[in-house]
């Protein structure tokens, strides 16, 4: 499926239903939302540590890699 009919089928949603959806493809954007409903009156600090984590675990979760190493 291409990336403009993913969008355009998204368009038909509420906007609930677009965030679930976003939050569900990339790990990165749902650890901030998770921290933001754990945490909500602290400012979620974004550092490169968090990408490089959350990268891993995306490539373990597709099966691109089939284990962490250091």
């Amino acid at each position: 499926m291409s990336n403009d009919l993913e969008v355009a089928e998204l368009a038909n949603n509420s906007p609930q239903v677009v965030l679930q959806a976003a939050l569900a493809q990339n790990l990165m954007s749902f650890t901030e939302f998770a921290f933001s409903v754990v945490r909500p009156n602290v400012p979620f600090r974004y550092n490169w540590h968090l990408e490089a984590v959350t990268h891993k675990l995306a490539q373990v979760e597709s099966g691109e890699i089939r284990r962490l190493r250091r």
